[in-house]
């Protein structure tokens, strides 16, 4: 059958097309479906797991496609985000996060429902189509998507609650991970800053402002959520051990975080009451009157929360972020420092 041939296109037959936009991992799985196999034979195949070929697989591992395939190298890249993440997700999922309005529109075309590539970068939680967050997969979307009974391992519908996320922030990501021009940070820096973001809100928070990660204090008031602690030390690269869900969730709040909206309208809107309790908990009466609406910024709430150690590990990044955010953290310090925390 010619497996052990190295030029073998051994996925070539029946011809699965992969759609324009079509991420690669979603093109494998696919495949996998009409040919009737398993993914862990097609990722025997192509030297590679599938959950990791949309994340800078590198030029083997193209190759391989390519020959087994029977495509082209340079149509294999044309399946990956021009800025393939160097940080895949290492618990061995698929990491989808899909626009339901996409895939409705997939079916009513009557074609294959897929992956688009532009979702496949870790900072894009939202689609630019439809200006609509990306959600994890229903079980119906991952059947048809993959052949696969078996569910994603976390379905968090909650996610797909437009009005408690900052979508503004979440589309201004989107744009410029996509290559669209937004100010102030290229999208390479932008993945740095996410990351060190993500990694703090993963930490246990202070105990003087409660118990779970930092991110607690961003979902509880929006979801009645409480999220685990990760660590008791800033963490390196949370991100690549978080499933798909979880993953969604701490990215779309650390692009919070990076993005406030104008004013803080939203934070005051969504989380001004939850903050001025926060702030009457830890701050001294006294200089409540000092802090006020600067309590607002959502950083200066991650500032109050750290411990010291986590705080001093996450100030020695903060040299690296650009201007703007390093900025609002110098203010963050100060006025965490004002409330007696640090």
């Amino acid at each position: 059958m010619g497996f052990d041939r190295e030029r073998g296109a051994t996925l070539s037959f029946p011809q699965v097309d992969r759609q324009r936009d079509e991420a690669l991992s979603s093109w494998l799985a696919r495949i996998a479906r009409v040919h009737l196999l398993d993914l862990e034979h097609v990722e025997a195949e192509i030297g590679c797991r599938v959950c990791l070929v949309d994340h800078d697989p590198g030029e083997a591992v193209i190759r391989r496609v390519a020959q087994r395939t029977g495509v082209t190298p340079e149509e294999v890249r044309e399946a990956l985000h021009p800025l393939a993440t160097l940080s895949p997700p290492l618990n061995g999922e698929l990491d989808w996060g899909v626009c339901p309005q996409c895939l409705e529109a997939d079916r009513e075309a009557g074609g294959p429902l897929y992956i688009r590539t532009d979702w496949t970068h870790p900072l894009v939680t939202v689609c630019l189509s439809h200006s609509a967050p990306l959600v994890v997969p229903t079980a119906d979307q991952w059947r048809e998507l993959t052949g696969d009974t078996v569910r994603p391992s976390r379905q968090d519908l909650l996610l797909a609650q437009v009005d408690c996320e900052p979508l503004d922030a979440l589309i201004r990501a989107a744009q410029l991970v996509a290559g669209q021009t937004v100010e102030g940070v290229s999208a390479r820096q932008l993945e740095q800053e996410i990351a060190d973001l993500t990694d703090a809100l993963g930490v246990q928070m202070t105990r003087s402002m409660g118990q779970g990660g930092l991110l607690t204090l961003f979902e509880q008031p929006r979801r009645g959520r409480h999220i685990r602690a990760s660590s008791l030390d800033l963490p390196d690269q949370l991100l690549t051990l978080l499933g798909p869900a979880d993953r969604l969730l701490f990215v779309r709040a650390a692009l919070a975080l990076r993005w406030p909206s104008d004013g803080y309208a939203q934070e005051r809107a969504v989380l001004g009451d939850w903050f001025s309790r926060v702030v009457h908990m830890a701050v001294p009466s006294a200089r409540r009157r000092v802090i006020g609406d600067q309590a607002l910024d959502p950083l200066v709430l991650v500032a109050m929360a750290l411990p010291p150690r986590p705080f001093h590990q996450l100030r020695r990044r903060v040299t690296t972020w650009s201007k703007d955010l390093h900025q609002r953290w110098m203010v963050a310090e100060q006025l965490s420092a004002l409330a007696g925390l640090m």
